[in-house]
């Protein structure tokens, strides 16, 4: 494959895990402020330094968006069928597709430009054969917590793709003032991405209420990652205006360019 080397192909895998990552985290809006703290990691001959964040997420009927920082913001559109990755310093976005089929055929095709079709269409059987079907478990357990207002129950959620695993430990709670039913649609939602979806759904379904309190331990090409979330703060309100679209002026870009280390 001429222009399709594997550097290109391990940058969409890493972007298809984060998206996978994403649902580890609802009518008025739901508001969520978290706390995460992510590990030093290697990869690709880069470092990314230990950091900790406080972002929030807002949650509409049919709509998720989640601010990491001043400058970053990823929006989930399912009424329309896409994900924003918005770059606020650059005043660019992404648009990619929630739909597994579309969003690989989209980011190789892209990843590969100019590449005679035979060779195309070889390079998106090995990104799917990669991703494989995205297998998860829900186990619930009979442990409890207090965790600042809310009681708590453990779970533990392990997702499986050819590329990785990822495990969760989720301390979840009932007690928040949520819609849970439109929480459960947003999640479903940004779930729809992946292979498999409809068996995860059914597992997804076996956790009651939100998570709280959440360790993440991901394994990927041989690197092993844990990461942890925690809720700060619940509150149901109206989103401001624009908190689910793309601001206006500014400018599409590809996927490769839009997110630190996913250059060409």
């Amino acid at each position: 494959m001429s222009r399709i080397n594997g550097n290109a192909l391990v940058r969409v895998a890493l972007l298809l895990a984060m998206v996978c990552l994403l649902a580890s985290a609802a009518s008025a809006d739901t508001f969520i402020r978290q706390v995460t703290h992510s590990p030093e990691l290697q990869m690709m001959g880069q470092t990314q330094p230990a950091r900790t964040d406080t972002g929030t997420i807002w949650i509409g009927e049919d709509r998720v968006a989640m601010i990491t920082d001043v400058n970053r913001k990823v929006v989930v559109r399912a009424d329309k069928g896409v994900m924003y990755m918005i770059d606020n310093s650059a005043k660019k976005y992404t648009e990619l597709p929630v739909d597994f089929g579309e969003l690989v055929d989209s980011m190789v095709a892209e990843a590969a430009e100019g590449t005679p079709e035979p060779e195309l269409e070889q390079a998106k059987q090995m990104m799917k054969q990669m991703m494989g079907e995205v297998k998860m478990t829900v186990t619930p357990t009979d442990s409890t917590m207090k965790i600042r207002d809310w009681d708590t129950r453990k779970y533990i959620s392990e997702i499986t793709m050819n590329m990785g695993t990822t495990t969760s430990e989720m301390w979840v709670t009932e007690d928040a003032d949520v819609d849970f039913e439109v929480l459960w649609s947003a999640m479903s939602a940004m779930l729809a991405i992946l292979p498999g979806f409809d068996d995860m759904v059914k597992e997804m379904s076996q956790i009651k209420g939100i998570p709280i309190k959440t360790s993440t331990t991901t394994t990927m090409m041989g690197q092993k990652m844990t990461t942890t979330n925690e809720v700060l703060e619940i509150t149901t309100n109206d989103a401001p205006a624009g908190t689910y679209d793309v601001p206006e002026g500014y400018t599409k870009e590809s996927f490769g360019k839009s997110m630190p280390g996913m250059g060409h």
